[in-house]
C-alpha cells in the first residue's frame, strides 16, 4: 500500500499549550502539535519552514541538517529542488552509506 503524501498548514494563533514555541498544524482536517508527525514530516516541515523563512527575509540561504532521514530517491528530489531555486547557496548535510572519494595529493 501506497502512503499519500502529506499536506500541512502552519498556524501561529494563540497557543493553547505551555509550551515555549508552539506550532499546532493542520493534518487532514485535524489539528495537532509537531511532536506527533513522524521523524521524517518533522524533517520534511522543518525544510519547508526554513524555506518559507529564506525566502521571507531575504536571505537566499538554507542549511539542511539531516538529510539521511530521506530515502535516496527522496534526497536526489529535495537536491534537484535546491539547484534549481533562486538560493544564493544551500548546503545539505547527510550521512552516506558509500566511502567518500580518496583525493590524491599532487606534488
Amino acid at each position: 500500500m501506497r502512503r499519500r503524501e502529506s499536506e500541512f498548514r502552519l498556524s501561529l494563533a494563540k497557543p493553547r499549550t505551555k509550551q515555549i514555541f508552539p506550532l499546532p498544524i493542520a493534518r487532514h482536517h485535524f489539528h495537532l502539535s509537531l511532536k506527533y508527525l513522524s521523524e521524517s514530516e518533522q524533517f520534511r516541515f522543518g525544510v519547508a519552514f526554513q524555506i518559507a523563512l529564506a525566502m521571507v527575509t531575504g536571505l537566499q540561504f538554507v542549511v539542511i541538517d539531516r538529510a539521511d532521514v530521506l530515502g535516496k530517491e527522496k534526497r536526489r528530489m529535495l537536491t534537484s529542488l535546491l539547484l534549481n531555486s533562486k538560493f544564493d547557496q544551500a548546503i545539505v548535510l547527510a550521512t552516506s552509506e558509500e566511502a567518500p572519494p580518496l583525493i590524491m595529493h599532487q606534488g
